[in-house]
């Protein structure tokens, strides 16, 4: 008897295989990023008072507030250079999640790409193949 499941292990393992460089390029940017902006945030705010008067301004503004949250703690240069990324993360965020919908979506297999064939073990009773010999055919020969 088959599960609702059966071959999503199959498919997140290809999914993590074909983003192995993608993925981990783009936390080391978050990363990277992170670390500018906290190093950047020292030239800024050099002082624990300058940090405040920033936080305070910060959480003055309903607007800001909205957009990026409050700022709890006045005296961490952490929360002032996280909240100078907000947005900008956000905004990258969702560039690479629409890299990887339109990656892992139809347009693989409008591209011709062979991999898409592993989605028939996974799914074999939603999915009626072009060619009758495939369904037949080991995983491991899908890809």
């Amino acid at each position: 008897m088959r599960g609702e499941l059966t071959g999503t292990a199959g498919l997140v393992r290809l999914a993590l295989r074909r983003d192995r460089l993608l993925i981990p390029a783009w936390v080391g940017l978050f990363a990277a990023m992170a670390a500018f902006s906290a190093s950047a945030t020292v030239g800024l705010y050099p002082n624990e008072a300058s940090r405040v008067e920033a936080a305070n301004t910060i959480n003055s503004a309903s607007a800001t507030v909205a957009l990026y949250g409050p700022i709890y703690d006045p005296t961490s240069l952490g929360a002032l250079s996280i909240t100078k990324l907000t947005a900008v993360y956000a905004a990258l965020l969702s560039i690479l999640m629409v890299m990887l919908v339109v990656r892992h979506t139809r347009a693989e297999e409008e591209a011709g790409r062979r991999r898409t064939r592993l989605a028939l073990v996974a799914l074999p009773h939603r999915v009626e193949p072009a060619d009758p010999g495939l369904r037949r055919r080991p995983l491991a020969r899908c890809w």
